[in-house]
């Protein structure tokens, strides 16, 4: 499947230090965080996921232990076997771009 880098936060980090460090780590470019795209809400598993967007600023694409591919998809050409949770939230984007989309889901 087919999913956006993400991870946790670790203690004594900002939400968008975690975001800079596991793009790092799981497909090698360093970015920097522009602004926050999402929060979305997961009672069902007290989780609160926060989508930003980031720009390239250096490092270089590559695999990691988190990651056997990479590849970037235009919109309409989105792999079907993306996971759905991560293409409803990239499309959360492309519909509502201009606004901070707060969604919960089950």
């Amino acid at each position: 499947m087919w999913n956006l880098p993400g991870g946790r936060v670790e203690s004594n980090e900002s939400p968008w230090d975690a975001a800079v460090r596991e793009v790092t780590e799981e497909v090698g470019l360093l970015v920097r965080v522009e602004r926050l795209l999402g929060v979305y809400a997961v009672p069902a598993r007290a989780d609160l996921v926060l989508n930003f967007l980031c720009v390239p600023v250096g490092g270089a694409i590559r695999l990691s232990d988190e990651s056997d591919a990479i590849q970037w998809f235009a919109l309409p050409n989105i792999s079907p076997n993306t996971l759905p949770r991560h293409l409803d939230r990239v499309k959360d984007v492309f519909d509502r771009h201009t606004e901070v989309i707060l969604k919960a889901s089950a």
